[in-house]
């Protein structure tokens, strides 16, 4: 398997001073899936006290030192989360566990992992360390839990979404005991905080397997997302619909409550507003939304950016063009356009016009409350292309207005 030199040089140092130490988890099994990790995670022999003397001389983060974690920046400026061994006490809130104990192997440490494909480690001269048929799974696409899934669930409910999402964005099926676990202990996700299933739930969106997994799980996603059952006949079909796009999570989740009345609009927002969304995920889910239901079929490409913006204007065309199949070449056709007004920098937002408020009073047109209404008027003339976005003209038009009002 290939470590990067930096964070090698984090195992390096920590067998230098006599301790054992493994990459694990989901950054061994990206690898072996011949997949570049995205992060790098570290478990060790070392006592938390003894990971933070090793490095010293390096910049460190003790906030998950409770749990045995010490963040290690490496001299690339990764950070690097360096993990005691450690077995997990009682879990009293299907969450967290009550306290962890420090143990020096790391077969112990491996077993108290969510599933097998993540319960992998591996350093240069051990080689991999598999008591738990990861590999063999990850070759046969399965996401299987280690040990008995209803203690890995009754644990930690968010495992359950955690299961789903990684078949989702894998590609992989859930083993059979394992599916059936989620399925009987899927109302312990009430007991998980909304920001976390939202984490989990952007990102199994995105994943190329969500149709199938989803409509496999409904029952799970609808305790996720309750208001879906308000909104769509057929759950199923919400799902299925999210397939057609590929890594946007706002079109996805739009798609998810596209089903042609404004209620969806109301539905789609206190579903981003219960499980504490970003702003801007629900401005841009709402403008979608409502454009999709209220814009005028003769709007043009111009005018949608306008409301939209350019990155909103881009995912409402793809969404035409999907939604609407009868005119889809049409939306095509102007998807092309809208990218062409884009690599011109054609004026679609009125701080884009050649002239502002200062070259109308250098004409004579006062400061006053109708200099707005004359930006206004020239702005409209611009979108319509009816003039350019040129001073003189503009200037020319902005005193013809004026003459005539």
């Amino acid at each position: 398997m290939y470590i990067p030199e930096d964070v090698n040089l984090i195992l390096t140092e920590l067998k230098n001073k006599g301790y054992n130490a493994y990459l694990v988890g989901g950054c061994v099994r990206d690898a072996i899936m011949g997949n570049i990790p995205n992060d790098y995670d570290i478990t060790t022999s070392a006592l938390p006290n003894e990971i933070q003397k090793v490095f010293e001389n390096r910049k460190t983060l003790d906030v998950g030192i409770k749990h045995g974690t010490i963040t290690v920046f490496t001299d690339a400026g990764r950070q690097v989360e360096v993990t005691t061994y450690r077995t997990d006490g009682e879990y009293k809130d299907n969450r967290h566990p009550e306290n962890v104990t420090f143990v020096n192997n790391i077969e112990a440490d491996l077993s108290r992992r969510d599933f097998t494909v993540n319960a992998l480690a591996y350093n240069h001269q051990d080689g991999f360390v598999d008591i738990f048929g990861g590999k063999q799974d990850i070759e046969n696409k399965i996401i299987r839990c280690v040990g008995d899934p209803d203690t890995r669930f009754n644990e930690d409910a968010l495992r359950i979404l955690r299961g789903l999402r990684f078949a989702s964005t894998l590609n992989f099926n859930i083993e059979n005991n394992t599916a059936e676990s989620i399925k009987n202990n899927a109302e312990l996700l009430q007991n998980v905080s909304v920001e976390r299933l939202f984490i989990e739930l952007k990102k199994m969106l995105v994943g190329e397997n969500f149709a199938n997994i989803s409509k496999e799980f409904s029952q799970v996603m609808i305790i996720v997302l309750p208001e879906l059952l308000q909104s769509a006949g057929d759950v199923n079909l919400s799902f299925e619909r999210v397939s057609a796009f590929k890594n946007d999570f706002i079109n996805q989740f739009a798609l998810l409550f596209c089903n042609g009345n404004d209620n969806d609009v109301v539905l789609a927002e206190q579903c981003l507003r219960r499980l504490n969304s970003d702003k801007k995920t629900i401005r841009f889910v709402k403008e979608l939304l409502n454009a999709l239901i209220n814009f005028d079929a003769e709007l043009s490409v111009k005018h949608i950016i306008n409301k939209l913006g350019y990155e909103n204007a881009e995912r409402y065309f793809k969404l035409k063009v999907y939604l609407d199949v009868e005119n889809s070449k049409n939306f095509e056709n102007s998807l092309a356009i809208l990218f062409q007004i884009r690599d011109n920098n054609e004026c679609v937002f009125i701080e884009d016009m050649a002239i502002g408020g200062k070259d109308l009073i250098d004409v004579g047109i006062s400061a006053n409350k109708n200099m707005g209404e004359v930006l206004n008027h020239l702005f409209e003339m611009v979108l319509n292309d009816e003039i350019p976005n040129e001073k003189d003209a503009l200037i020319s038009a902005a005193l013809e207005y004026k003459k005539i009002s």
